[in-house]
Formats: structure tokens, sequence, C-alpha cells
């Protein structure tokens, strides 16, 4: 009776120690494995076998601060030790009914709900007139921006500062994503006689003028710098001349606004806006020469003389390639009658490769983007279904409008989301000087090339 009570305690015991997932040690092996059939196989065989029980021991308090221990014959030991990291392991490969994953759809649900934030945005800035006629929409983006910003800054905390911080797109993100659909809508809408007939003072103002412009808001820096305006606040020459590319641009948003309004004369308002679509192309390559100058020990006067054929054939490039890809567009929707759920994959296709393949080559993708969009909208639109024609504006408009808002509202939330704020490194001097310079340089362009261009037409 005892015996069968002993027996059956031990089993009970050893079941239950299976049940924890306890590991069995065989010191003759010198190895630990988790309890198996083969360690199942083993108890069974001392427990049945005609062995004495009575060496079966247990252990409650080993020495060393081992494990408690179960001693069974031939040299079998059960170490008791806690195995709820190994328990835990096994459930992550279990079968889920509901689980959270947000660091796997991080960046996607950041991305969409940013985009749901625009279109109601939208939605709320043109159902609400008083803000319309006083802010344009990309400054209220950027405020909503930073209303975001310093939401997840001061609010929500530092792991929700890192979950948004994936939104700090490089310059390859922008110019190879963002940046294409917005060109290439500004070309699209560029479907008017008006453009064509002013095209060579379109040209005039946006390189010769851009140019004019940076020479004259980076000289005028430079010259402020020299005489010591900045105090300690130094900045390299071609530094300045950099700084100078970037804002020489315009961006004519809320001018345009106003002109459809008060409906302007159609020669101007094509004229304002092929300048401003130009002259970003023309920043961006001065901004890569004068870049490609500052890595120079010395810049030589030949060096000067490469930059200007450098300057030439990145343009002119870019120019070829999207005129190229753009007929190639046309000649291929001539054969689309049948397929006309490709005439936008071609369309906007072409156009995308014209980017990249200018790219390719150290051209000027924008340039190649806006000669290609300019080609199609005058000539391959002419071979498309009306369906066609509106589904490709609605698309890049639509694509367009994203891009441009996504730039503007990130810009906003990482203003207020960096380690440190802008105004650590801000020098109040230099801004301000920058923006008298942008208006002496804008003023003295208007008033030199609208006189060029007066005496040229009388």
């Amino acid at each position: 009776m005892g015996r069968n009570f002993k027996s059956n305690f031990i089993k009970t015991l050893l079941i239950l120690l299976l049940t924890l997932n306890l590991t069995f040690s065989n010191p003759i092996l010198n190895e630990t494995t988790l309890i198996s059939e083969h360690v199942k196989d083993a108890i069974d065989q001392a427990i049945f076998s005609k062995s004495n029980l009575t060496n079966i021991s247990w252990d409650p308090n080993p020495v060393g601060n081992k494990p408690p221990a179960l001693h069974l014959p031939n040299n079998l030991t059960v170490i008791i030790e806690d195995n709820s990291h190994i328990f835990e392991e096994k459930h992550q490969h279990s079968v889920h009914v509901v689980s959270f994953k947000f660091e796997y759809v991080k960046a996607e649900l950041v991305l969409c709900t940013f985009i749901i934030l625009i279109g109601l945005f939208k939605l709320i800035y043109h159902e609400m007139p008083f803000i319309k006629d006083w802010l344009p929409e990309s400054c209220c983006l950027i405020a909503l921006g930073c209303a975001i910003g310093g939401f997840i800054r001061f609010v929500a905390g530092n792991e929700s500062a890192q979950a948004v911080r994936f939104l700090e797109f490089d310059s390859k993100v922008f110019f190879f994503f963002l940046l294409p659909p917005i060109i290439l809508e500004a070309a699209y809408d560029l479907n008017d006689k008006a453009f064509v007939n002013n095209l060579g003072t379109i040209i005039l103002y946006a390189v010769v003028g851009t140019v004019l412009n940076i020479f004259i808001i980076g000289g005028g820096l430079i010259l402020c710098g020299w005489l010591g305006f900045f105090g300690t606040f130094g900045i390299h020459a071609l530094d300045t001349l950099i700084f100078a590319s970037l804002i020489a641009a315009v961006d004519p948003v809320a001018v345009l606004a106003i002109f459809k309004e008060v409906g302007v004369n159609k020669v101007l308002y094509f004229m304002v806006f092929g300048e401003s679509l130009l002259n970003d192309a023309v920043t961006v390559v001065c901004y890569n020469l004068i870049g490609e100058f500052k890595n120079l020990e010395t810049i030589r006067l030949y060096d000067c003389f490469l930059g200007f054929v450098a300057f030439l054939c990145v343009s002119f490039g870019g120019l070829i390639i999207g005129l190229f890809m753009g007929i190639f567009s046309s000649f291929i929707t001539k054969f689309t009658r049948h397929v006309r759920v490709v005439e936008p994959v071609i369309c906007f296709g072409m156009a995308y490769l014209a980017y990249i393949v200018s790219e390719l080559f150290h051209f000027s993708g924008i340039i190649g983007i806006i000669a290609c969009g300019l080609f199609q909208t005058h000539y391959t639109m002419l071979n498309l279904t009306g369906k066609g024609y509106i589904s490709i504006n609605y698309i890049i408009k639509f694509l367009s409008s994203v891009s441009e808002s996504l730039i503007f509202i990130i810009l906003g939330v990482m203003l207020l989301n960096e380690n440190s704020f802008f105004f650590d490194d801000w020098h109040p001097l230099f801004a301000i000087m920058a923006l008298v310079f942008c208006f002496i340089a804008r003023f003295v362009g208007n008033i030199f090339f609208f006189e060029s261009v007066k005496i040229g037409k009388l």
C-alpha cells in the first residue's frame, strides 16, 4: 500500500513537473534539455523497475544556490527551475487571435493619418473664406504641422516623438518621390498659347533673372559679413551663395491665386507662372554647381568656365531627354485606342522616366520632366479620349496636392520635433539682411528685364 502510494505520489509529482515545463539534467552526459519523450521513458523505467524506490530523494535546498532537484535511480535528476522565459518565447510563436503590432505598420499608419489630416484641412480651409483671404494654404499647413509637432513634443512624450522621427526624409526622397508630381502638374497647367508665345521672355526672367538674384543676394550677404555686420557669425562665401541659390526661387502660389480672383491678363499670369516653374530648375542647377565648387581646393578661371559649360549641358541635356520622352509617349498613345486604360501609365511613366534618365546623366531632372510635360500637354493629350484626359489631370492634381501638402506639414512637425529648436542657431540680423536683399534683387531684376523686354518689343 505504501509502495503504491509512493509510486503514485512520485508519478503525480513528475506529471506536475512535466506540466510546468521543467528541465531534465543528466550528469553523465553533462547536458540539460527540455523534458521530452526520452525523459518520460527514463522516469517510467525508474518508477516501474525493480530497483529500490528508496533511492529516490528530494533535495529542496541544494548547495550553491542551485535549483531544487528530484534525484532518481541510474544517475537521473529532475531539476526544478524557472523556465517562464521559455514559455514566453514559445507563446510568441503560438496562434494569435488579436495582437498589437504598431512597429510593423508605424510608417504607413502615420503617413496615412497625415494624408487624411491634409484632406480634412483642405476641406475646412476652403469652407472658411476669412482664413483663405488672409493666409495662403502653405502657411496654414506649416502652422498645422507646428501644432502637431508641439503636441507630440510637449504632450505625447518622447516615445511619440520617436515614432514620427522617420518623417525626416532625405534629399533623395524629396527629389525622386515628392518633387516630380508637383513639377509635372505645373507643366500640364501650362497648356496655353500665351505661354508658348512668351516663352523667350519667360526664359529670360527664369534663367538670367534667377542667376542675377543669386549674385545680388549672395554678394550682398558676403559684403555684410566682410564689413562685420554679423559680428562673430561667420559663414563661408560659397555657403552664402548656396543659401542664396535656395531662396532666389519664388513660390507665387498666393500671387497666382489673386491673379485668378481679379482676372488679370492671361499673358501676365502665364509669365509669372512659367517663370516660377523654370526658376526652380535653375536654382537646383546652381545649387549643385556651387556645391561642386565648394569641394575644390582652389577655384581657377578655368573651373569657372567649366562651370558655365556644365550649366549649359545640364540644362540642355535635360531638355533634350524630356523632349525625346514626350515624342515617344505621343507615338505610343497613337496605338492605345483599344487599351485606353494604359494611357495614364504611358504619360506618367514616360514623364517620370525623363526625370530619372536626366538625373542618371547628371542633367536637370526638373527641366527634363518640364519639357516632357509641356510636349505631352500640347501633343500627347490630343491622342487621348476625354475620359483619359480627365483621369490624367485628376490623378496628377491629387498626387501633386498630397506631395506638396506633405512637404509643408512635415516641415512644421519637424520644426518643433527636433532635438534643438531652430532659434538655437538663428541669427536675426542675417535673416533680416537676407530678406532685404531678396526685395532688392527682385526689384532690380523686374525693372531691368521689364525695360529690356519693352525695348525689344518696340
